[in-house]
């Protein structure tokens, strides 16, 4: 509920079928989530609502016993306020999962998707696009990818293709 303000490691111990958690704007640390005993959380969805970044639990770069690597690093999406992106994704605490934050609520002055080209996936061409965020009245390209969810057409071999435009 808003006013929280901490989440203790392990509080969602032997939850291992939970898939998303919305946390509130109050939040400012979260605890180790997914190492939470023998049932580890993993592939799911994560929202913070926090427009500053909360603390959270440092990245475990080995391999814990029950075959986890740390708190966020199951996660499928980590959904972060638009108008938040920028300290979200260049946030230090984020490094190890900039590649699954998403942004989210009204993002036309703070973050776009841009689209990068086509790519083929067996067989079917897809529209690819990357994220962008704003800082300093300019827009800068993330490291963050997604594809389209259906095909706009067929293609007979597995390379990305590129649209040029202008020539």
């Amino acid at each position: 509920n808003e006013g929280v303000e901490s989440i203790a490691s392990h509080a969602f111990y032997q939850c291992g079928a939970l898939t998303r958690i919305v946390f509130p704007s109050t939040i400012t640390n979260i605890g180790d989530l997914v190492s939470a005993g023998g049932n580890v959380i993993k592939n799911w969805e994560c929202t913070l609502k926090s427009l500053t970044p909360p603390t959270i639990q440092p990245y475990v770069a080995t391999t814990l016993p029950w075959g986890t690597n740390g708190t966020f690093s199951d996660a499928s999406i980590i959904n972060v306020p638009c108008q938040a992106f920028r300290a979200y994704y260049e946030n230090e605490d984020y490094s190890h999962w900039k590649n699954i934050l998403r942004p989210y609520g009204e993002c036309s002055d703070s973050a776009r998707w841009v689209n990068s080209g086509n790519i083929c996936v067996e067989g079917k061409l897809y529209s690819q696009q990357v994220l962008e965020y704003k800082k300093d009245d300019e827009w800068i390209e993330t490291d963050i990818h997604q594809i389209t969810g259906s095909s706009i057409g067929m293609c007979s071999f597995k390379a990305t293709i590129y649209t040029v435009e202008n020539d």
